[in-house]
């Protein structure tokens, strides 16, 4: 769910940036892409330090998953505030809901017995990080004209 909201985010900050379609359409994919990938780590980052057995593991692993599909209803309101308001707040969505969806995916690893400490820094810093690259990613002007 979470790849979800990153492509429908990449789709609408690339529409923003430019009309082409096929920019949409790859800007989106490789949000997609690297959305997936930056969630990934924050389930390993997070459940790794879960001293348990296997089948804890994999628990703590869905549950921090389902925390991160927190990201999409951020997304769906983005899109409605851009396509039907006319908002250009994509980004701060954007932003807003990498630190709720950070902050649940934390909460859910602590319930399975993550260190709280720990946790809470890695959630808060992955959540500024990825924030931070995206928004430099999309205030420079990369695009050709």
């Amino acid at each position: 769910m979470s790849t979800l909201a990153f492509l429908i985010f990449g789709a609408l900050l690339a529409r923003s940036l430019t009309p082409e379609p096929e920019a949409m359409v790859v800007l989106g994919l490789g949000a997609a892409i690297g959305g997936g990938l930056a969630t990934r780590l924050l389930r390993v980052l997070l459940v790794r330090p879960i001293g348990a057995t296997d089948r804890a593991r994999l628990e703590a692993d869905r549950s921090v998953d389902a925390a991160l599909a927190l990201l999409l209803p951020f997304a769906l309101l983005a899109a409605l505030a851009q396509l039907g308001l006319a908002w250009d707040a994509a980004l701060a969505f954007l932003v807003s809901g990498l630190c709720g969806t950070a902050a649940s995916a934390a909460s859910s690893a602590i319930r399975h017995g993550a260190p709280p400490g720990t946790s809470v820094v890695v959630a808060a810093l992955w959540s500024m990080l990825l924030g931070c690259v995206w928004t430099l990613a999309w205030s420079v002007e990369w695009l050709p004209a």
